[in-house]
């Protein structure tokens, strides 16, 4: 045996290792997928069906009553609304009514302090018509110690035609003693 063909016969050998090798990863490979389809077809799925259902049905009636409580709040955020809101309304009726009740009073009062010296009602509504006419004169009673007209002859108050009256408290009163 000369070397040339000690070499052939080493390659032969090997080529043929090589293809036992392979053979037996294919006869592993069958065998692994022999077993996984042994072991699907022995898989009992009407546990697995029962189990699918059970959990699918767990689920339904998480998410109905998951919806109904959801409905229920919104009906209850919609009430506490419409409450809120009926509850402002009443509550500004209420100021317009203390409103109106205050202005007649205040009304009352007028008509209790003129006295005998009341306008016609039509003379009212007449010159809160005409905007172009001056408005009346305020009558002759005051409320206070002094009268318009004791207050226009005063001297100090002849010269100055915008000056308050000689009797005021506060601020003017003031102004008044320090210019004497």
């Amino acid at each position: 045996m000369d070397r040339d063909e000690f070499n052939r016969i080493k390659e032969e050998e090997k080529a043929h290792l090589r293809k036992v090798r392979a053979l037996k990863q294919q006869l592993r490979e069958a065998k692994r997928k022999q077993g996984l389809l042994g072991a699907l077809q022995s898989l009992d799925t009407s546990a697995l069906d029962a189990t699918h259902e059970e959990a699918l049905r767990k689920i339904t009636e998480k998410n109905i009553t998951s919806e109904a409580r959801y409905e229920l709040a919104m009906e209850a955020l919609d009430e506490a609304a419409k409450q809120e809101a009926d509850r402002e309304e009443m509550t500004r009726l209420e100021a317009e009514r203390q409103k109106n009740a205050a202005a007649d009073l205040v009304q009352q009062m007028k008509t209790q302090m003129l006295g005998d010296v009341q306008e016609p009602v039509a003379e009212t509504k007449q010159q809160d018509t005409t905007p172009d006419e001056a408005p009346a004169p305020p009558s002759a009673k005051t409320i206070g110690p002094g009268t318009r007209e004791s207050q226009d002859t005063d001297t100090d108050q002849a010269d100055e035609p915008d000056a308050p009256p000689a009797r005021s408290i506060g601020r003017f009163g003031r102004d008044q003693q320090t210019r004497d």
